[in-house]
């Protein structure tokens, strides 16, 4: 196949090029030769045979004709047209889908999800996405740190690590769910829990009924009041941790009405075991079942 670069420079060039035999050679005639064949229009140079055997190859529908008579203009159509059909698909593309976007966005979105968990594999939800079950909940001021060192050095490390029954415990700080509202992962907290311990001292004992409060006790609290309307069930266990705490009247209510779910703290080394054996069995006991027997005989009676 015969094309312009086969031609020596000089000969392009047109500088001493007099002569130039070129007849009974295959030529491809197609838009990539076309320069070849504008040069045979435009050369000075003597070219024997040019109009008559100087003749297509390629492709066989020109086989036979002479290069000259090959239409240029046929191939800026061809770029032409396929130029028009590549700028009228954008256009399509452009006005169709913000459209299509706008109508079935949401159903196509649906059904990529769809496929795609049937891609991934698919679980009963109650089997992988159901939320974490924990015996307490335990629930404090994180601003105190006295309060804090006590809950993760002595409440976590005895009941969590320690003792004949280890307890399952939600902290806050610990377990709660990155990227869940307070609201949401209190909610969580409150009714996944088995229990919920307020750990209480003078800075945060005003919180249970007085005018000094930290918010996530205070809204934990009418969870759990909430609770025991809607479920029931009495979940609340108090841990006081000053001997001299303030007397709050809930305090003084709940001590008449479940005193063994309101537990003092000891300054005595030699009282603490008693105090985790009273604390497991808080965690352990249906609050129900340790309620003063004319009190729980009315609370049964109200509730059925």
């Amino acid at each position: 196949m015969l094309t312009l670069q086969s031609l020596p420079p000089l000969m392009k060039n047109g500088t001493s090029l007099q002569l130039l035999t070129l007849h009974h050679n295959p030529f491809t005639c197609n838009c990539n030769n076309s320069v070849l064949e504008k040069f045979l229009q435009t050369t000075k140079a003597r070219i024997p045979y040019l109009t008559t055997d100087v003749q297509c190859e390629f492709p066989e529908s020109l086989q036979g004709q002479s290069v000259l008579t090959v239409d240029q203009r046929s191939c800026q159509e061809i770029y032409g047209g396929f130029a028009l059909l590549i700028s009228m698909f954008f256009t399509c593309a452009f006005i169709a889908l913000p459209l299509l976007r706008h109508l079935f966005g949401w159903d196509v979105w649906y059904c990529l999800q769809i496929l795609w968990a049937g891609c991934k594999g698919y679980s009963h939800p109650s089997a992988s996405c159901s939320p974490k079950h924990y015996d307490a909940f335990v629930v404090f001021d994180t601003d105190n740190q006295a309060v804090r060192d006590w809950v993760y050095n002595e409440l976590v490390v005895h009941l969590e690590s320690s003792g004949y029954r280890r307890f399952s415990l939600c902290l806050e700080e610990r377990d709660w769910i990155p990227g869940l509202s307070c609201i949401e992962n209190l909610h969580h907290a409150v009714y996944s829990s088995e229990k919920t311990v307020f750990v209480l001292s003078n800075g945060t004992g005003k919180g249970v009924g007085g005018a000094m409060v930290n918010g996530v006790i205070r809204q934990t609290f009418f969870m759990v009041q909430q609770r025991l309307l809607d479920e029931k069930v009495d979940v609340a266990v108090l841990v006081l941790l000053d001997k001299m705490f303030p007397k709050l009247k809930y305090l003084q209510l709940r001590k008449r009405l479940c005193s063994k779910s309101v537990i003092s703290w000891p300054r005595n080394p030699q009282a603490q075991p008693l105090f985790w054996n009273q604390t497991r069995a808080a965690l352990s006991s249906d609050n129900l079942q340790l309620y003063d027997d004319n009190i729980s005989e009315s609370f049964t009676n109200l509730t059925n």
